[in-house]
Formats: structure tokens, C-alpha cells, sequence
């Protein structure tokens, strides 16, 4: 199967998806980005169909090259979207991990994709994540790292460790 084949398959079925399940056509939703000159329309579907494929290539070789293997949930659970649903103290909370992984040197670590020019310099909500882990699966993630898809890298993230659960259950519980 080609390239095209499978992100056209990926990509119609994601709009389809989300189109039924909010029940609006895609040409009225919101876009983000910059209006330019190229696309005065912003990142709407047609900067998609141009620049979605090319970071969706771009993603699989970064991946490759990664070395890293997705980890499995002690209940079997691949590590992709995977739910993150406890409390910090009496405060739920409800998060997904977009990715746990194995590194090669047999680290576990949470990746957040980021598709947008933002990319934030906080580890806070790997933190999160990876005490959500550490409460839910009594794993805790020792790294982390965001996917930034417009340059194709992984950025490691540091400081997970400051986001104990007992430190997040103290500002949750002050939210």
C-alpha cells in the first residue's frame, strides 16, 4: 500500500469520524494557523491535504530512527491514546498519553505530538502523565518528549520528576 493510499484512507476516516460525531461539515470548522499569503484561509482542510502527508512520511522515519517501541499497559493495552483516568487527591482527572514508549536502553517514556508552531517549554503535562501512570499502572515514566511534526524531531522534555503525585495532588487540590 502506498503513502498516499494510507494517509488518504487515514485521513478521510478521521474527518468522517469527527464530522459525525459533532455533526457539522468540516468546510465550518475552526482553523488554526497564520493567515499567509499561500493560504489566506489559514490551516484549514486544503494546508492539510498539502502539509499532513509530509509530516505523516516524516513522522513514520522519525520513528524509525527513534529506536522506540511502544509500550504495553500490565493489562495488555498498547501505549498509544492511552487513557489516563485517577484523581490527585478528591479531584479527578482525566487525560490521554498520545504515546508511552520503550526507549532501546529499556526506559519507559510519554510523548506528546504536537502538530502546531507552539511547542511548550513546560514539562508539566508529561508530568502529569507520567504520575497518572505511576497511580494507574505503578510504572512511572523516567523520561519525556514532545513530537514536534512541522521539523520531524522528538524533544526531550526534563523535569518530570519535579510533578510528583504528591506535589500535583497539593495544586490540584488548590485548583
Amino acid at each position: 500500500m502506498s503513502w498516499d493510499t494510507i494517509w488518504d484512507t487515514a485521513f478521510l476516516e478521521a474527518i468522517g469520524e469527527t464530522e459525525a460525531k459533532s455533526g457539522t461539515n468540516p468546510v465550518d470548522w475552526r482553523v488554526s494557523g497564520r493567515a499567509t499569503k499561500q493560504w489566506p484561509d489559514k490551516e484549514n482542510k486544503a494546508w492539510w491535504d498539502v502539509n499532513g502527508q509530509q509530516m505523516f512520511i516524516n513522522f513514520v522515519a522519525a520513528w524509525r530512527e527513534s529506536g522506540f517501541k511502544v509500550w504495553m499497559s500490565p493489562q495488555g493495552a498498547p501505549g498509544v491514546e492511552i487513557s489516563l483516568n485517577s484523581s490527585f487527591g478528591d479531584v479527578p482527572v482525566r487525560a490521554f498519553a498520545d504515546a508511552v514508549v520503550t526507549m532501546p536502553n529499556g526506559e519507559v517514556a510519554v510523548i506528546d505530538f504536537k502538530t502546531g508552531a507552539y511547542i511548550p517549554s513546560s514539562s508539566l503535562q508529561l508530568g502529569i502523565y507520567a504520575s497518572l501512570m505511576e497511580i494507574l499502572f505503578d510504572v512511572r515514566p523516567t523520561r519525556g518528549f514532545f513530537y514536534d511534526a512541522r521539523k520531524a524531531v522528538f524533544t526531550e522534555v526534563y523535569g518530570l520528576q519535579r510533578w510528583s503525585v504528591p506535589v500535583l495532588t497539593e495544586l490540584f487540590t488548590k485548583f
